[in-house]
C-alpha cells in the first residue's frame, strides 16, 4: 500500500505514449516539498504548477506553494483539507495519496536537478504541441 503507482493521464492513448514526461520525478519532488517545505525555495525559480504533466500534481503544487509562500506548512495532512474535493486526488487514493508522495520524496540535494528536468520536459512537449499546430495549420488548403 506504500507504493506509488502509475497514472492514467486524461491524454489520448497516442498524446499520453509520446509527450515527454516523467510522473515518477514529479512524485518524488512534491513529496520532498511536502516532507521539507525550504526545498520549495530551492527549486520555485526552475518550476511552476503548469511544468508538471499531471493535473493532479499540478493542483497539489499550487496549493503546497500558495501555504509556503505564506510561511504556513505544506505537508500531507495540511494539504488534505484543501483538496478533500478533488475528484483526481480521490482517483488516486485521496490523503493516502498525499503520504505516499511523502514517503516516496527525494533529497534535498536532488530536488534542483528534479525541477529541472520536469521543466525541459514541459518545453519538450510545448515544442511538440506548436510543431503540430504548424503542421495543421501548414496542412490546410485556404480557398
Amino acid at each position: 500500500m506504500n507504493e506509488i503507482r502509475t497514472i492514467q493521464t486524461g491524454g489520448t492513448e497516442d498524446e499520453a505514449g509520446t509527450l515527454p514526461h516523467n510522473i515518477e520525478a514529479e512524485q518524488q519532488l512534491l513529496g520532498a516539498i511536502l516532507t521539507n517545505n525550504d526545498v520549495f525555495d530551492r527549486i520555485a525559480s526552475i518550476i511552476q504548477a503548469h511544468h508538471f504533466y499531471e493535473p493532479v500534481h499540478q493542483r497539489i503544487y499550487e496549493i503546497a506553494a500558495a501555504r509556503i509562500q505564506k510561511n504556513a506548512l505544506a505537508s500531507p495532512v495540511t494539504l488534505k483539507a484543501f483538496l478533500a474535493d478533488d475528484e483526481g486526488l480521490k482517483e488516486l487514493g485521496g490523503p493516502a495519496y498525499l503520504a505516499r508522495l511523502a514517503g516516496a520524496a527525494i533529497s534535498t540535494f536532488a530536488a534542483r536537478d528534479y525541477a529541472q528536468m520536469i521543466y525541459d520536459f514541459a518545453i519538450r512537449r510545448e515544442l511538440i504541441r506548436l510543431g503540430r499546430d504548424i503542421s495543421d495549420k501548414a496542412a490546410k488548403v485556404d480557398i
